[in-house]
């Protein structure tokens, strides 16, 4: 008479033990995720307006003898031939939610370990962009969730794990 209790309440104990590794790998996933987005903002924007100055500044002076379309044009033919790809001023704007998800979902794979958990129940809900360096709009939210199934007996459940990351974007000093 007592086996079975005994039974479900180790079930139910390995069921506990699933989800606390899930919720914790989900948490740091995230947040390592959206800390090196935070933290490499401010480098990827100060290089590009130290290029854009130094053009500028060069291009200043043979402004009279070169065409500044010819100039762009044969830039952008150099970085084709080159297959560079390269665009730094929309950095924070092109971070969506589809370019994160399988960063995230390695990460998770990672951190759990072993085949016991299914990475592509990871999903990323939301993910919004900061506005600015400093202020109110300086920072970076990434929304996920997990997907877990209850293996308690009798029991068909799905339990949905959510994440905030909620980091203030690193602008220097």
């Amino acid at each position: 008479m007592v086996l079975p209790f005994f039974m479900l309440f180790i079930v139910f104990l390995t069921t506990i033990i699933r989800i606390s590794i899930a919720d914790m790998a989900l948490y740091q996933s995230v947040s390592e995720t959206n800390e090196v987005i935070a933290t490499h903002a401010y480098p990827a924007d100060l290089a590009t307006t130290a290029v854009e100055d130094i053009l500028n500044e060069k291009l200043s002076g043979i402004h009279e003898d070169l065409d500044l379309n010819l100039a762009a044009s044969l830039l952008t033919d150099s970085m084709e031939y080159l297959d560079i790809n390269i665009d730094v001023s929309g950095y924070l704007q092109s971070i969506s939610a589809d370019l994160l998800e399988p960063v995230i979902q390695d990460k998770f794979a990672d951190k759990v370990g072993g085949s016991f958990f299914d990475s592509s129940n990871l999903s990323i809900d939301q993910v919004t962009h900061p506005t600015s360096f400093t202020g109110d709009g300086a920072f970076v939210e990434i929304d996920a969730s997990y997907k877990i199934d209850v293996a308690v007996p009798f029991v068909n459940k799905e339990i949905i794990l959510k994440k905030t990351s909620y980091e203030r974007l690193w602008a220097g000093s």
